[in-house]
């Protein structure tokens, strides 16, 4: 979810110049998305399977940090690790033609995706920006 409110900053993947940690967390996931939309794409007529998921907001200690009083609430919205591997455990338990490549997965059901992920110019900006700062070549 946190994906829809993303904005790809460019500017930002070599250092952000005034870092907000909401932002981040939400370019990375639209980041993601974008990512694996771009790779089912490329990958399409092979013989291999893209998708991405969200396990939910799982504490695994990151509550930790936190008063009592805070903790008291926010345990009431985190889950427990078993319950946020529920949805990969789903995805590698499924015939891999019986589910969409490339989609992104909510308590085991492909989640309608964001307006930008139909953006197929930013999927292969992104695309090409990431290989470039990886050194790699961008075909597959």
């Amino acid at each position: 979810m946190m994906h829809k409110f993303g904005k790809l900053d460019f500017d930002s993947f070599q250092g952000w110049s005034k870092y907000s940690g909401g932002a981040s967390c939400n370019q990375s996931k639209l980041a993601i998305m974008l990512l694996v939309e771009e790779l089912a794409d490329r990958l399409e007529g092979k013989d291999v399977r893209v998708r991405s998921l969200h396990p939910g907001a799982v504490n695994k200690g990151i509550l930790d940090k936190y008063g009592k009083v805070a903790q008291f609430f926010l345990r009431r919205i985190f889950i427990y690790p078993e319950k946020g591997a529920r949805t990969s455990t789903y995805l590698t338990e499924q015939d891999a033609d019986a589910l969409p490549t490339g989609k992104y997965f909510v308590n085991s059901k492909a989640e309608k995706p964001g307006k930008q992920l139909n953006d197929s110019a930013l999927r292969t900006k992104l695309w090409d920006v990431s290989c470039s700062q990886l050194g790699i070549a961008p075909t597959i």
